[in-house]
């Protein structure tokens, strides 16, 4: 089951795109994309994996920011394991 959660400024709209990168054996690498909605500066996603994606990856967490708001975006990587 892959978990993830954070916040960002209350101000935000939008989404939070999460990307999960793992070895699948077959082929180079196999990719999961998901997205989160944010409400009141929160975001969540639980959502099952692969059996492959259980042992890890690399997970991305990226939000694009807002002009009009300005609000700038961030990105965060990091290797998880299980």
């Amino acid at each position: 089951m892959l978990e993830v959660r954070g916040s960002v400024t209350r101000r935000a709209r939008g989404v939070v795109r999460v990307r999960m990168e793992y070895a699948d054996g077959a082929s180079d690498a196999s990719v999961l994309r998901y997205r989160a909605r944010i409400r009141h500066g929160r975001w969540a996603l639980r959502e099952p994996l692969p059996s492959k994606a259980a042992d890890g990856g690399q997970l991305t967490i990226q939000y694009t920011g807002h002009h009009r708001r300005r609000i700038r975006g961030e990105s965060l990587s990091k290797a998880v394991r299980r």
